[in-house]
């Protein structure tokens, strides 16, 4: 979730955002429509603190929305859950979660790394648009497959990235350093 993603990134900004602007404001403790403002607020602040641009205020103005929504979501999500598809199939429930999630973050981005407000509209709406001309160009299509990288540091990552996915699959919750540590040297 949106506020999962946010107890994770970047902890000591969202700490700091959380002690000095949102607590003063009045936190959660305060009437449904104080509270909606005070994310806004939260999260534009948060945007115009990694630069005085519409698009980091956007980009802020994006993660306050999404937070709204998946607080709305949290709360309508013991409904959702016991539909037919996501009470059979919780782990269906979490990875469209995770999915929608990882796409909204995204899309926020977008607006993080472009120059303007004109930039980024022109970005997302063209995401979809000019793929044939990469599927016709070898040279770009394997730039994209690879990511830039090369195939046998692609290989690597991806690899790695396995590792540390199964890693934490069996270890779940647990400490992953202590995990970590039972293996041979060689394997660490």
């Amino acid at each position: 979730s949106i506020g999962e993603f946010w107890s994770r990134w970047h902890i000591s900004l969202s700490s700091w955002f959380r002690d000095y602007l949102y607590l003063p404001l009045g936190g959660n403790r305060v009437k449904k429509g104080r509270w909606l403002a005070n994310i806004m607020i939260v999260f534009v602040v948060s945007g115009l603190w990694h630069g005085a641009n519409w698009t980091f205020m956007a980009w802020g103005a994006l993660h306050g929305f999404y937070y709204l929504v998946q607080s709305a979501w949290s709360s309508a999500a013991g409904g959702i859950k016991k539909t037919w598809l996501f009470s059979r199939l919780p782990v269906m429930y979490d990875t469209f979660c995770l999915f929608v999630t990882f796409a909204a973050v995204n899309l926020a981005w977008i607006f993080f790394r472009a120059s303007s407000l004109d930039d980024a509209k022109t970005i997302i709406l063209n995401l979809g648009v000019g793929w044939e001309n990469v599927l016709h160009a070898p040279q770009l299509r394997d730039c994209i497959i690879s990511l830039g990288m090369g195939y046998a540091n692609l290989t690597v990552a991806v690899t790695s990235i396995a590792l540390i996915t199964v890693n934490e699959w069996l270890y779940g919750k647990a400490d992953l350093e202590k995990g970590v540590r039972n293996y041979p040297a060689y394997v660490r």
